[in-house]
């Protein structure tokens, strides 16, 4: 039963070490689609710039 209840637990923590890892690469997903887009706006922007000053 102890044995039981060690792989149990053990499944616990992988299933929560899982959950943490899914979250983080969520969180660096969203940085890096902010990060583009602000480059993308940036060189918008300066596309922009340039159309209107020709």
């Amino acid at each position: 039963m102890a044995l039981l209840n060690a792989f149990a637990s053990l499944g616990v923590l992988v299933q929560q070490a899982a959950y943490l890892t899914k979250a983080r690469l969520n969180e660096a997903c969203v940085a890096v689609r902010r990060a583009e887009s602000a480059q993308n706006n940036q060189s918008f922007a300066s596309a922009f710039d340039g159309a209107v000053a020709h």
